[in-house]
């Protein structure tokens, strides 16, 4: 994955809204989402799409972003980061990530038609993305569920797969993780939705076999690289 993997817009974006790492001693920290669908807002009432923010189309038109309730400076520094976005695209290629936009038509359309405004404007992931599609049965649970409970879990798990249902999980240890394994052991499909730690989950050996073998896709609206966070979870 480089820049010229990412569609115009995805590009725009992932420099308005990601994190890169060290945003810290930044002037101005990256849009959030309830920011960015203001800015979304703002654009689809001037008939400009986020690529002409960075093209120069748009650039004309910040003068008067601040009727979204956002500054201009901020907009240019987010925009002028290409440096820091290329060298996170260079580590997260290196763990066979993918970044997409709520704009491109990879997006999954359930999740654009279950959250609406609400709908996170980037997703990175790992796998095969058609199979964020599927839909499937969510199975979550405990982090400290006895085996019991653990053996249950992979159980009906496997039955989703030989029912060709796919399962939904958060990828946490216990019930979640017992749900992916029963899945992708018994030849199913498997969605993992992360809340942290999407770069080393998907080059853990683990997940590895599912993941080239097209029946796990993991994916999440956060840094790739960010550890756990309990508002995220």
């Amino acid at each position: 994955m480089n820049n010229h993997d990412l569609s115009e817009d995805t590009e725009a974006v992932l420099l308005l809204c990601g994190r890169f790492g060290g945003e810290k001693q930044d002037p101005f920290q990256p849009l959030s989402a309830r920011e960015y669908g203001a800015l979304a807002k703002w654009l689809l009432g001037r008939s400009l799409r986020p690529s002409d923010l960075v093209n120069g189309a748009g650039r004309e038109a910040l003068s008067d972003v601040h009727e979204s309730r956002l500054e201009r400076k901020r907009i240019e520094f987010l925009l002028g980061r290409g440096t820091a976005m290329a060298l996170a695209l260079e580590r997260w290629t290196r763990g066979g990530l993918w970044v997409i936009s709520r704009g491109d038509a990879e997006f999954p359309k359930r999740l654009r038609r279950h959250l609406k405004h609400a709908t996170p404007p980037l997703l990175y992931g790992a796998g095969d993305k058609t199979l964020l599609d599927l839909g499937g049965l969510a199975i979550i649970g405990s982090r400290d569920a006895t085996e019991s409970a653990l053996e249950y879990t992979r159980a009906i798990a496997a039955r989703c797969a030989s029912e060709g249902m796919a399962v939904v999980s958060g990828g946490a240890r216990g019930v979640d993780a017992a749900a992916m394994q029963g899945a992708t052991e018994a030849g199913g499909s498997c969605i993992g939705v992360l809340a942290s730690d999407l770069l080393k989950t998907s080059v853990n050996r683990q997940n590895r076999v599912g993941l080239q073998e097209g029946r796990l896709v993991l994916v999440s609206p956060f840094f790739p690289e960010a550890g756990f966070n309990a508002g995220n979870a």
